[in-house]
């Protein structure tokens, strides 16, 4: 300890070579504050409102395969539904369940569908999920169907219901928390169906809250709308303000200390580059003292190799001349 100078350990903590550095290291911490309060910003304006409503409408029923006979009566049916999700995450929907399917003025259960497959709603698109259904006569349901057949060869319209149950899931992570919604929507829905020529038409699909409340319309060429009300606001208005309160507080907070962060670091490194600028200022004078101080011991020095050599050839050039004067002496005596 004695043997270091406070001054120099002064010097090599306040030199602008480490100003420099402190600099460097204070500018990417900055940075990365930075990054994560634009981060922040962009994940913010994305999610709000928290949730979007999704725009569902059911699939219009089509016939995929039938068979009408003396023996045999079967007629195999594509359905679902088709939903846009305009939020920037993804969501998941499926069928909770088996969907059951009634014929009939009678309303007999002629089929069960459980085999639906869910899907997964990217963000700012679109999917669904999709069912087919078979109706094959058997012994239980041989009533309805029987009366499905008298239907179609006098040209009547025969009823089909579907009892559709769909689940919705939403999982979006906000830092601080999670906003989880698990609904179900259950729609009762049906629609009306009858031969022409050997071909089955089918009719627009009317859903209501309960069966008796369905008004099927007729089999006709006007335009299906089947949109579905699947507003989850409406039905889960806890979890939705609970989402937007941890959506305010997490990505406000990693906003807040970000720019804090981001510029209070950034003030640092400036100061630090200033602090480097004084220093090399101040070394300036003792440098500039230096080099002149350099430049004149360089003529007490002794004569280096290249001076020695320069000299060498000099007295040889010398002793030449020389002996060029004594013989032109010489010669002027002998004259």
């Amino acid at each position: 300890m004695e043997g270091k100078s406070p001054s120099k350990r002064c010097c090599c903590c306040t030199s602008p070579k480490s100003w420099m550095c402190t600099a460097l290291v204070l500018l990417l911490v900055s940075i990365a504050f930075w990054t994560q309060a634009i981060w922040a910003l962009a994940l913010y304006q994305s999610l709000t409102p928290v949730y979007q409503e999704l725009d569902c409408s059911l699939v219009n029923p089509k016939v995929t395969d039938f068979s009408l006979n003396l023996l045999n009566f079967w007629v195999d049916l594509e359905t679902g539904t088709a939903c846009y999700n305009p939020n920037s995450y993804s969501l998941t929907m499926e069928s909770v369940g088996p969907m059951n399917v009634y014929m009939g003025d009678g309303f007999e259960k002629v089929a069960t569908v459980e085999d639906i497959e869910k899907s997964v709603l990217d963000a700012d698109s679109k999917g669904g999920i999709t069912a087919n259904v078979h109706i094959q006569p058997t012994s239980s349901t041989w009533g309805a169907v029987s009366e499905a057949v008298e239907d179609a060869i006098a040209g009547r319209e025969t009823p089909i219901y579907l009892g559709m149950n769909i689940g919705l899931d939403v999982n979006v992570d906000l830092i601080f928390g999670k906003m989880q919604i698990q609904k179900t929507f259950d729609r009762k829905c049906g629609f009306n169906i009858k031969t022409h020529f050997f071909k089955v038409l089918v009719g627009p699909m009317a859903c209501a809250e309960k069966w008796e409340l369905i008004n099927l319309p007729p089999v006709s060429n006007e335009p299906f709308d089947g949109k579905l009300d699947l507003d989850a606001e409406k039905l889960a208005p806890e979890e939705i303000e609970k989402g937007e309160t941890l959506k305010n507080w997490g990505l406000g907070a990693a906003m807040g200390t970000g720019f804090f962060f981001g510029i209070l670091f950034l003030t640092f490194s400036l100061y630090c580059v200033y602090r480097a600028y004084r220093a090399v200022k101040r070394l300036e004078p003792s440098i500039s003292a230096r080099n002149l101080e350099m430049r004149a011991n360089q003529g007490n020095e002794p004569p280096t190799l290249i001076n020695r050599k320069q000299s060498q050839e000099e007295d040889k050039i010398g002793s030449k001349g020389s002996k060029v004067a004594i013989e032109e002496s010489n010669e002027e005596e002998l004259a």
